[in-house]
């Protein structure tokens, strides 16, 4: 029963990750599993190792020692790779903090030059017709005074790959304002711009939801 319930959560995330995010949005398996995280097929492949080092030490077998070295080999090979390798997807997660820090210490200006001069503003679905910059930066003064943010925590951050070079980043937090009255979580989809040249800029802000509702206009902070 418990296993049942897991795996309907973890389909009803995976469907919901679908809905929000644009169809192009996706990151292939290689660049997932090994140069964003590799451990998780570096630890499978080490415990492999070992596991066949161990029988031929029971067994007195020298045969399957040099397998197990390559497999050895084959584990630290991932591991050094998704250290060294920075994807565009962790460049884009990497300023994602970056820009949270800034809106929770209350750095307006360093938030703003995050976005580039045609940035838009979207709310309840990416699809929507966004807002102007302008508009973003009247709802991002809100968090000046009214709207001052007290305590942070980020529930989720996840990036996929998009057309040449945006990547998306699929963001949760959790926040509480001195307007607030008390925790409130949201939903953010960011498109980054992410070229390996210029700074990465945010090309359009999506707010999926906010306090469980979907937002009505762009008035979200105001």
């Amino acid at each position: 029963m418990r296993r049942d319930r897991r795996s309907n959560v973890a389909h009803r995330d995976q469907s919901c990750r679908r809905i929000i995010m644009p169809p192009e949005a996706g990151t292939g398996t290689f660049t997932r599993w090994i140069l964003e995280n590799p451990w998780p097929l570096s630890i499978g492949l080490l415990l492999l190792a070992a596991a066949i080092l161990v029988h031929a030490i029971r067994r007195d077998d020298r045969r399957p020692v040099g397998f197990a070295v390559g497999v050895l080999l084959l584990a630290i090979g991932f591991l050094t790779t998704g250290l060294l390798v920075e994807t565009r997807g962790e460049s884009a997660a990497k300023a994602t903090r970056n820009l949270v820090a800034a809106a929770v210490d209350g750095r307006i200006e360093d938030m703003i030059d995050f976005f580039d001069s045609d940035a838009t503003l979207h709310v309840g679905r990416v699809e929507t017709p966004g807002y102007p910059r302008d508009e973003l930066e009247r709802n991002l003064d809100a968090l000046r005074s009214r709207q001052r943010i007290e305590e942070n925590m980020v529930t989720r951050l996840d990036s996929a790959n998009g057309r040449e070079n945006s990547v998306w980043i699929d963001l949760a937090c959790m926040t509480r304002t001195n307007g607030s009255g008390g925790w409130v979580p949201s939903r953010w989809i960011l498109e980054w711009r992410i070229d390996g040249v210029t700074e990465p800029g945010i090309r359009s802000i999506t707010l999926v939801n906010l306090a469980g509702r979907t937002p009505r206009d762009a008035r979200i902070l105001r």
